[in-house]
């Protein structure tokens, strides 16, 4: 944090026609996305083994264990890489593109300032959330696409993403590294919608002085609650973006999860999900928090 400190950022310029919000939403996003991905890495690792399991596969610190005993802590952080590479320009592109999206919904769906709608508020943090959530698909598939390879299996241990993402274009081409898009792009939009209009409910509804006048507290708590709240929603589609991707499938995620349903129950569908809350709840909790904080320390210094 010493690199982004008030000192160093002061009297820095912006590169030219960048509007400020562009980069404190790019700098902010990133920088909290880098940190709750290293903090929370683990217990990804272990929803993914959940998830690609057909039979029962143990609960989620017994995966976490069976990790450890194969490789150690390295073992634990299997495929790191690749998501981590991209967290920064992926985090950093969910929060520009939600503002991007904002401000456009309010040109063409302008507040009405003399009747305040609650709810068309979160309707449209939720329109933006969305869109910005399916957009960051384009760029991160393939990304998503390496780290359930790296994480699935033992035998792919030791070599790197570039190596896998390398070995996936060889077999199936571009085609390969966007495996399971479609699924991916309706969870990250539901999950997203969910997230961001949660987020702009709770604005309203828990303002600081209930958690004793911290802001970081209640952005801490709008987190933990939208993202917790997102993942029950979109834990189904998660599935089948983990197995279609994992397998290099070409098939649409409504049928994977009608097969999931049909062969595992709704347990099936809920794999991995306890998992994702252990990381979800306090990881978009650290992740909501750290963009606000980051976003305020720049907003001051830029």
């Amino acid at each position: 944090l010493v690199a982004f400190s008030p000192a160093r950022l002061r009297g820095a310029s912006l590169p030219r026609g960048m509007p400020s919000d562009v980069v404190v939403n790019i700098l902010a996003g990133g920088m909290a996305g880098m940190v709750e991905t290293m903090l929370t890495y683990p217990l990804d690792l272990a929803k993914t083994r959940q998830q690609l399991s057909a039979s029962a596969s143990g609960s989620t610190w017994s995966v976490l264990s069976a990790a450890y005993r194969e490789g150690g802590v390295s073992g634990l952080y299997r495929g790191l890489a690749a998501p981590l590479a991209a967290e920064t320009p992926r985090r950093a592109l969910k929060f520009t593109m939600n503002g991007v999206f904002s401000s456009q919904l309010r040109a063409l769906w302008p507040p009405d300032c003399a009747r305040p709608s609650l709810g068309a508020d979160v309707a449209r943090a939720g329109a933006a959330g969305s869109l910005a959530g399916a957009s960051e698909t384009l760029i991160h598939t393939p990304v998503e696409v390496v780290k359930i390879r790296m994480q699935a299996e033992g035998r792919l241990q030791g070599q790197g993403p570039l190596r896998i993402a390398a070995d996936i274009f060889q077999r199936s081409g571009v085609r390969g590294l966007y495996s399971g898009i479609e699924a991916y792009a309706l969870r990250q939009a539901l999950w997203n919608g969910c997230f961001f209009g949660l987020i702009g409910l709770g604005k309203h509804s828990l303002p600081a002085a209930l958690f004793g006048g911290s802001v970081p507290s209640r952005d801490f708590t709008l987190g933990l609650l939208a993202g917790s709240t997102a993942t029950c929603l979109n834990n189904p589609l998660d599935v089948a973006k983990s197995r279609i991707q994992h397998m290099g499938l070409s098939r649409w995620s409504g049928a994977v999860i009608l097969e999931v349903a049909a062969s595992e129950g709704a347990r099936g569908l809920c794999k991995g999900l306890p998992a994702r809350l252990y990381r979800s709840a306090p990881g978009h909790g650290l992740l909501y928090m750290g963009y606000e904080f980051f976003a305020g320390l720049l907003r001051k210094s830029l």
